[in-house]
């Protein structure tokens, strides 16, 4: 089973870089957090922690429709095919 936070951003305006770059930030916090555990069970191994962070939030940046924090994120703006 994988780990799973909400994190919230009703306080934050994500279209504007201000509001986007906060979110970012809690997503990285979050991820740290949820992924310390890979660094424990592999004796302090830091590969299974850092594809577990980058993992993280790749999913949680997708996860959330707005193009600037995409664009914050990888520096180009991700497209999300979606199925109808």
């Amino acid at each position: 089973m994988r780990a799973q936070a909400a994190i919230s951003y009703a306080d934050l305006d994500i279209s504007r870089t201000p509001g986007a770059q906060a979110l970012l930030e809690r997503i990285k916090a979050t991820a740290q957090k949820l992924c310390r555990p890979a660094l424990d069970a592999n004796n302090g191994s830091a590969l299974p922690y850092r594809t577990c962070l980058r993992t993280a939030v790749e999913n949680a940046v997708l996860a959330v429709d707005s193009p600037l924090l995409h664009s914050l994120y990888g520096g180009e703006p991700v497209t999300v095919a979606r199925s109808e």
